[in-house]
C-alpha cells in the first residue's frame, strides 16, 4: 500500500469522522448500543499504531533525507 503512504492516517481519521457523523444524524447505525467504549478504545489504539508507523509528513510519500 505504498501508494497511500502519507495519507493512511488521514484517511483512517476521515473515515472515522464520517462514520461518527453518520451515526450522530442517524443515517446508519455504526455502533451497537453499549459498545461505545470498546469502539473508542479500538479507534484510539489504531491511531496510535498508525502514528508510530508513520515516518513521513502528511501527503509526502518519501522521507526528506537532507538535514539542515
Amino acid at each position: 500500500m505504498h501508494f497511500l503512504k502519507g495519507y493512511r492516517t488521514t484517511i483512517f481519521n476521515a473515515l472515522t469522522v464520517l462514520a461518527g457523523l453518520a451515526e450522530l444524524v442517524n443515517i446508519i447505525n455504526v455502533v451497537a448500543p453499549g459498545n461505545e467504549a470498546l469502539i473508542m478504545l479500538v479507534v484510539g489504539v489504531a491511531n496510535l499504531v498508525l502514528r508510530f508507523m508513520t515516518d513521513t509528513a502528511v501527503g509526502v510519500s518519501t522521507k526528506d533525507v537532507t538535514e539542515k
